[in-house]
C-alpha cells in the first residue's frame, strides 16, 4: 500500500488523477474526493486566485474539491480585507486565507504565524508559488507568554513515508483526537509584544484558528485590541474556550455573531449548532458594526 501511495501521490500522477476525478465529478451528484500533491490552483472568482503546494496529508483537499469561494466565511472575508490594511493570519496553515487577503487587497500587509513543522514549510513555499512579498510569515505560536513553548504537531500515520504533516488540529496543547503526534518546542509571543515589536501603525482584522487558545492570544492582546479595535474572526471548539471568550469580549463592548449559511447571526452570547459552520464567530466592536450590517 505505501508503493502505491507513493505512485498516486507523485505530484505528476497526482496531476493526471486530479483531472481525471474533475471530469467525472461533473456527472456525480455527490464529488468524488481525492487527497492531493503538488501545487493546486484555487479559485475564488475571476480576479482572485492563488495555488496552494500541499501533500496527501493536507485536509486542504476538501476545500478544493468542494468550491473554494464558499469555504467557511471566505464570501463575508474577501468583501471585509478589501477595505483593511492590516490582517493578522495566526495558525495560517498553508495559507488560504492569507492569499486570500492579499489577492483580494493587493495593498494589504499581512502576517502569518504558523508553528508547525510541517505547515510552515509549505506555508514559505507557497509565498514563492504566489510572487508576493506583503506576506511575512512568522515560525511562531501566539499564546499568553513569551519563550519557547510545546507544540504537538500530528502525524498521519497513514503517510509515514512523508517528512511533512499537514493538519488542522496540530496545536500547543496536544488533543486526544490526534491519531500520532510529534513533541517538539517553538517560540511564542503576546498578541501585544509583537504588536510593540513590529510597531503596526493598524490592525484591521485577526484570523485565529489554534485548536482552543484563542482565548489566551486574546487575553495577552488587549493594549492592542483596545487601541485598534480590530474585528475579530475565530472558530470556538468547546463551551469552556466560549465562556472564556465571551467574558473578555463582551467587556470590551464587542458584538457576537455566528457565522451560518444565510450570513452573520447576532447572539448575546456563544451557543453552538449541529452544523460545524456553526462554530465560527465573528467577533466585532461596536464601532464597526456598519461594516458588517449587509452581511447580517
Amino acid at each position: 500500500m505505501k508503493i502505491l501511495y507513493r505512485i498516486i501521490y507523485q505530484p505528476t500522477v497526482n496531476f493526471i488523477i486530479r483531472y481525471i476525478v474533475s471530469f467525472i465529478n461533473l456527472f456525480l451528484a455527490k464529488k468524488l474526493i481525492i487527497p492531493l500533491n503538488g501545487i493546486i490552483p484555487f479559485h475564488i472568482s475571476k480576479d482572485v486566485n492563488f495555488l496552494l503546494e500541499m501533500n496527501e496529508s493536507s485536509p486542504a483537499c476538501s476545500v478544493y474539491w468542494n468550491d473554494p469561494a464558499s469555504f467557511e466565511f471566505t464570501p463575508i472575508f474577501t468583501e471585509l480585507i478589501k477595505d483593511c490594511d492590516t490582517f493578522l493570519d495566526i495558525g495560517a496553515n498553508l495559507g488560504f486565507y492569507s492569499f486570500l487577503a492579499q489577492k483580494s487587497n493587493p495593498s494589504i500587509l499581512v502576517h502569518a504565524f504558523e508553528p508547525s513543522n510541517g505547515a510552515f514549510h509549505f506555508l514559505s513555499k507557497n509565498i514563492i508559488h504566489n510572487k508576493t512579498n506583503n506576506i511575512k510569515v512568522h515560525k511562531l505560536a501566539m499564546s499568553d507568554r513569551n519563550g519557547d513553548i510545546s507544540f504537538f504537531e500530528e502525524i498521519n500515520p497513514k503517510y509515514p513515508y512523508l517528512k511533512y504533516f499537514l493538519s488542522g488540529i496540530s496545536n500547543t496543547t496536544n488533543t486526544e483526537s490526534m491519531r500520532a503526534s510529534a513533541k517538539y518546542t517553538v517560540p511564542a509571543d503576546t498578541l501585544d509584544d509583537f504588536v510593540d515589536k513590529f510597531q503596526l501603525p493598524s490592525l484591521d482584522i485577526i484570523k485565529m484558528d489554534t485548536e482552543g487558545t484563542e482565548y489566551l492570544i486574546i487575553k495577552s492582546g488587549l493594549t492592542a485590541i483596545r487601541k485598534f479595535q480590530p474585528i475579530v474572526i475565530c472558530e470556538v471548539l468547546d463551551q469552556d474556550a466560549a465562556n472564556q471568550l465571551n467574558d473578555i469580549l463582551l467587556k470590551e463592548d464587542y458584538l457576537i455573531y455566528q457565522y451560518t449559511d444565510k450570513g452573520l447571526k447576532l447572539l448575546q452570547l456563544i451557543s453552538f449548532g449541529d452544523n460545524e459552520k456553526d462554530r465560527n464567530f465573528f467577533f466585532i466592536p461596536n464601532s464597526k458594526v456598519e461594516l458588517i450590517n449587509k452581511f447580517t
